[in-house]
């Protein structure tokens, strides 16, 4: 009998019976999932990860290649409110100001390219200082419900454990600990929990998904 080659099919077979979900609405979570995906990836342990990758994720660091990667993002630009700030505040003017500086000529598009420019400074401070103010305490709330009516999309019959890693996404935790008694919902990613699985696959991240794929 192989004892090497039956000893390495029954750590598949419980790296694979292990799977976790991971729940990051800010985007300054991601280095610490980052750090815990590629710690427990490699042993076989899947991870699922649900992102809320709306407004101010433009420049937000990319999930391991290694994760599934779940967004509500374009849910949550499409609220009526935010929808309707962005669109009317940075993108349509935005749009109207770039075709007429490429459009008008001399002087015309010299000063609709200095009008662009001007737009762009002052939506980034409306965006800091008026939007972000109004919407902030708001957005828990607004996500938990937009994440709460996917969350068949995140296959939580096979997981054994949901990890809330922001503040953020608490009031979704919560949510899911009362509707779903049995499953664990922690806000610590526990790397010690996988230890006794060994290293199976590659150590190296591949390249990122992008686009995410949306719910």
């Amino acid at each position: 009998m192989d004892t090497k080659r039956s000893a390495a099919g029954t750590a598949e077979r419980e790296a694979a019976a292990r799977r976790e979900v991971a729940v990051v609405f800010k985007k300054g979570a991601l280095p610490r999932l980052n750090e815990y995906v590629a710690e427990v990836a490699p042993r076989g342990v899947e991870v699922t990860v649900l992102v809320a990758n709306g407004p101010g994720w433009r420049k937000a660091e990319k999930v391991d290649g290694r994760a599934q990667v779940l967004s509500i993002g374009r849910r949550e630009n499409r609220q009526p409110g935010v929808w309707l700030y962005l669109m009317a505040v940075e993108r349509a003017p935005r749009a109207v100001l770039k075709r007429l500086e490429q459009r008008l000529p001399g002087k015309a598009g010299r000063a609709a390219g200095r009008a662009r420019r001007i737009h762009r400074k002052a939506t980034g401070k409306l965006r800091t200082w008026v939007f972000w103010p109004v919407y902030r305490p708001l957005r828990p709330q607004a996500l938990r419900r937009i994440a709460g009516r996917r969350v068949e999309a995140l296959g939580l019959a096979r997981a054994d454990r949901v990890v809330i890693l922001d503040e953020g996404a608490v009031p979704f935790g919560w949510m899911l600990a009362n509707r779903f008694p049995g499953l664990e919902v922690t806000r610590t990613l526990d790397k010690k929990r996988h230890e006794d699985l060994p290293v199976t696959g590659p150590t190296e991240a591949p390249e990122a998904r992008d686009p995410y794929i949306r719910i």
